[in-house]
């Protein structure tokens, strides 16, 4: 092999090898934005309602991983809203 030969295949392995990590990397996510109205049931549902969440997360099991935003930066889960509704105070303190 010569000189060029190998500076050009070099040239061509390098540039699919940086490209494979970015285009790995690049893909979009496909999953659709929870219903807001539904989010916002299943937090209300976690101060109590134990049927409700457990029949919610039957329909979408991803609600597990959501909070509503009650506005100023007020984010609540269903899981803070449960703590808090059976301890009868901030899960904080």
């Amino acid at each position: 092999m010569n000189r060029k030969k190998f500076l050009q295949q070099a040239v061509l392995t390098s540039g699919s090898v940086l490209t494979v990590p970015v285009s790995a990397f690049s893909q979009t996510n496909s999953l659709d934005p929870l219903p807001a109205e539904k989010v916002k049931d299943f937090v209300i549902a976690g101060h109590g309602n134990i049927d409700k969440v457990k029949s919610m997360l039957g329909e979408i099991p991803t609600l597990l991983y959501s909070t509503w935003d009650w506005g100023n930066g007020d984010f609540e889960t269903p899981l803070r809203g449960q703590v808090t509704s059976v301890t009868k105070r901030s899960p904080i303190t």
